[in-house]
């Protein structure tokens, strides 16, 4: 018979009386493991561990067992095999991880099944892992005073971690208060609280969804203008 090919059985019993038929029934020979369905989100327990997990039909035998191979280059020229473990037993829920990979790196997965007939056609995954927010460029100083502006590119980042925000640092390393607002691929950043005819060297890094800081930037160093008052000629002085 051909392999994965449903059949229909019918059993004739016959004696020196007559015949009797079965009930007809559909039955399938057994057939290597379908393609295995790889959840398409890999599940990060931290940025260099992840999880992933897969089902697979078994083709009619019993999975004896479903790897899940992990490398660097799409060819899979320098790969590492791990061993897939049931999530469940008598299900067909496979669990696969890795706790060593490299911060923010490209991989890819394979994951194929056997049976005793033979293996899976295998499914192939791309994935990043974590990683923290790239370095700003040095700043750029648009306008110094109690409020000071600062202009900057956005910095790289892992499409899996957005940016959700920046901190300014003094050279004493205290953060200053600051806000900031994000155009096309540009970030204002507002800071407050200075106090006037100062020299500040400041730096910027920014932060993402994980609360993961990235590098500083390179310092920037700028003066906030005086504070002025009306003298007794009743006219503007800066002291």
């Amino acid at each position: 018979l051909e392999r994965g090919v449903p059949y229909f059985i019918e059993v004739i019993a016959t004696n020196d009386i007559g015949s009797t038929k079965s009930d007809v029934i559909c039955n399938a020979t057994i057939t290597v493991p379908d393609k295995p369905n790889v959840n398409a989100t890999p599940q990060f327990v931290n940025e260099t561990r992840l999880e992933i997990c897969w089902t697979v039909e078994n083709g009619g035998a019993e999975i004896l067992n479903s790897n899940v191979t992990w490398s660097k280059f799409p060819n899979f020229t320098s790969e590492e095999t791990a061993h897939g473990s049931r999530l469940m037993e008598h299900a067909c829920m496979w669990t696969g991880n890795r706790k060593d990979l490299t911060k923010g790196t490209v991989y890819y997965t394979k994951v194929e099944a056997t049976n005793c007939v033979g293996s899976s056609i295998p499914t192939v995954q791309k994935f990043h892992t974590l990683c923290d927010p790239g370095q700003p460029a040095q700043p750029n100083v648009v306008s110094s005073g109690h409020s000071s502006q600062l202009m900057l590119k956005v910095p790289s980042f892992c499409v899996c971690c957005p940016i959700t925000g920046y901190i300014v640092r003094d050279s004493s390393n205290n953060q200053l208060s600051s806000s900031h607002v994000v155009a096309d691929h540009n970030v204002t950043i507002t800071i407050t609280g200075l106090n006037g005819g100062t020299e500040y060297t400041v730096q910027v890094s920014a932060i993402n969804n994980r609360s993961w800081e990235g590098p500083l930037s390179e310092p920037v160093t700028f003066n906030t203008t005086k504070d002025a008052s009306l003298g007794s000629d009743g006219k503007d002085h800066i002291f």
